[in-house]
């Protein structure tokens, strides 16, 4: 009896390597109980009929693995359809390339669908251990369930090939950028991974604090700095705010902190700082004291121009003022030996002070008080020269003070800037000097006293001037006799008696005149008077003389007076007060007759001669006008 014969084993094709052990067991070997229910089949026995393509059964939609494998029951019915093999164990069908599916995601049955080839069922007797692996294209699965996915992306929208998922931004605490953007560093950017933002950030406020130290800062411009520093804070918080929070949130909260912190206490402690400075300087220009508020704003640095800026411009302009009114208190010095244009030079600071630092008034008027209070100065011809300028300017408003100083100072030094020139008989600036005072002030107590200085100044200015016409030049008459000028510090004059006199021309007969009888100086002399040339006076006597050319053989000679031209000025007034001719007696007649002829024939003597007046005969002539 032959044995029945085992049937051959049915080589198994090698798993396919594209297989997961994350797919389900039942898409890769089919249960005990579906080999057990296969008729076993002898290696004689008729080879079975075809079967159904396993296509035609309708195959059942597998669920995606989950992240570990796992054994889910499954139906013998549902196995059989999943798996399919060749035709014959003899001949074993050539295994299908496997099918990968080509992105994530992909349904499963589609994958199944393309992977179930037709060929015949195959009963396999069960074996011990594990099952071995059927052979056939097993489906791919390249996904997993586990991977996070962002939240903003579209389950429904399959990216195609090549294209680049946008990566997800950088999570970050919106208080904690915004404490970043505070430092004006752009700190808050950086943690927002916004590099661009971080630099330009930073590259803004570099050029605006620039721009607060370099130019004039005002007021508005502070606020532009708080503006943008608003800004930033307010721009990187609502950047921030759509993002993910950062898990934890403390480290970029610290972060944040520290970069802000700083800043912002360095900027509070030097704005106090700078207040208290600021307080000192207020308080010294309040005192009108430039050495306090310079010693307060020397302790201003370049911390204080950034963290408040318009205190350093009022700072800039206490010492600029300061350093004004120390030009201008030198000047003031200067001036008061008397030079004007200094003085004109310090008003000038101290009005430029007024007008364009405001707020610096005490301290104008403490240099304006030093100033005054060194005066009168020991000269008063320097005290005169400060006094005429500050009446004549009269500055007002602050400088007030230097115009009402004037009427108290100003009367002394006139009068005694005018005795000054006196002694040195400089008449005419004591002349000068004396009336200004009687102009400005009539009703000063100082005034007889002008008056007085006045008149003598003129007499002496007078007297002078006399002198200077008075003297004659050789052979000549002095200039006074054709422009006479007053002297009103003479005697005056009495008409019909002698009065003193200075006697010029006709020195002939005038030089006869006894010295005592004349004045020596205009100082003395009452009156000036002028003597012509000689002229024929009244005749006296006629007699006759030889006279070779005459028929008669003589010719008669008439004797005159001598007749001098005379006019009389008044020096108290330089008036004429009398204009004659003086006629000087004499003999006549004598027995010879001497004479002069102009050619060189002698025609005989001139039928006019003058009389021989003696001294005496001069001396009675004028001593009734010169004699008391």
């Amino acid at each position: 009896m032959d044995r029945p014969q085992q049937p051959e084993p049915v080589p198994t094709p090698p798993p396919t390597p594209s297989a997961e052990p994350g797919l389900p067991r039942e898409a890769q070997t089919t249960t005990p109980e579906t080999a057990a229910s296969a008729p076993a089949a002898g290696p004689d026995s008729p080879p079975p009929a075809a079967a159904e393509p396993a296509a035609a059964a309708p195959a059942p939609e597998p669920t995606p693995a989950a992240a570990e494998p796992s054994d889910p029951a499954q139906s013998p019915a549902a196995a059989a359809a999943a798996v399919t093999l060749p035709a014959a164990l003899g001949t074993p069908a050539a295994p299908e390339p496997a099918l990968v599916a080509p992105e994530p995601f992909i349904p499963v049955q589609q994958a199944a669908a393309q992977t179930a080839p037709d060929t015949e069922q195959l009963t396999i007797p069960h074996l011990a251990g594990p099952p071995p692996p059927l052979p056939g294209v097993q489906p791919q699965w390249n996904f997993r369930v586990s991977d996070p996915r962002p939240a903003f992306y579209d389950p429904d929208a399959t990216p195609t090939y090549g294209t680049r998922i946008p990566k997800p931004p950088k999570p970050a605490d919106p208080l904690a950028v915004a404490l970043g953007n505070a430092s004006l560093l752009g700190i808050g950017y950086v943690l927002l991974g916004r590099k661009v933002l971080a630099v330009t950030a930073a590259l803004v406020t570099v050029a605006l604090l620039f721009l607060l130290v370099t130019t004039t800062p005002t007021l508005w411009f502070e606020f532009v700095v708080v503006a943008w520093w608003v800004a930033v804070i307010v721009h990187g918080w609502a950047l921030a705010r759509p993002r993910p929070r950062p898990n934890p949130v403390r480290t970029q909260r610290f972060v944040a902190l520290g970069a802000a912190i700083p800043v912002l206490l360095a900027f509070g402690l030097l704005r106090f700082d700078a207040a208290g400075i600021e307080q000192d300087t207020a308080d010294a220009r309040a005192d009108g004291d430039c050495g306090a508020a310079l010693e307060a704003t020397g302790t201003l640095w370049f911390g204080h121009e950034l963290a408040n800026a318009p205190l350093t411009v009022r700072a800039d302009d206490t010492v600029r003022a300061c350093d004004q009114l120390r030009t201008a208190g030198r000047e003031l010095d200067t001036a008061l030996g008397g030079n004007t244009t200094a003085l004109a030079a310090g008003f000038g600071d101290l009005q430029g002070v007024l007008r364009d630092l405001p707020g610096h008034e005490e301290m104008v008027r403490t240099t304006m008080d030093r100033f005054l209070g060194a005066l009168p100065v020991d000269d008063p011809c320097d005290t005169k020269a400060v006094t005429d300028w500050l009446g004549k300017e009269k500055p007002g408003g602050t400088l007030a003070d230097a115009t009402e100083v004037v009427p108290r100072i100003a009367p002394d030094a006139i009068v005694g800037c005018a005795d000054f020139f006196m002694e040195k008989s400089d008449w005419q600036p004591a002349r000068q000097r004396y009336q200004q005072l009687l102009d400005q002030y009539p009703d000063h107590e100082l005034a007889p006293k002008a008056q007085a200085g006045v008149t003598k100044a003129t007499q002496a200015i007078e007297l002078n001037n006399v002198r200077t016409l008075l003297t004659p030049a050789a052979g000549s008459t002095p200039a006074y006799c054709d422009k006479p000028a007053p002297y009103s510090g003479a005697k005056p004059y009495v008409p019909n008696r002698p009065n003193r006199a200075l006697v010029f021309g006709n020195d002939a007969h005038t030089g006869k005149i006894p010295p005592g009888w004349k004045a020596t100086d205009a100082a003395d002399a009452v009156i000036v008077v002028c003597a012509g040339e000689t002229e024929y006076g009244t005749p006296v006597q006629t007699c006759p003389y030889e006279a070779a050319d005459s028929i008669l053989g003589y010719t008669d000679v008439t004797f005159h007076k001598i007749a001098i031209p005379l006019r009389v000025f008044e020096v108290r007034t330089g008036k004429l007060v009398a204009s004659f001719k003086l006629e000087i007696g004499g003999a006549s007649c004598p027995a010879v007759l001497e004479y002069r002829s102009s050619s060189y024939v002698d025609f005989g003597p001139p039928s006019q001669v003058y009389v021989a007046a003696s001294v005496t005969d001069v001396q009675g002539a004028f001593r009734p006008m010169l004699v008391p």
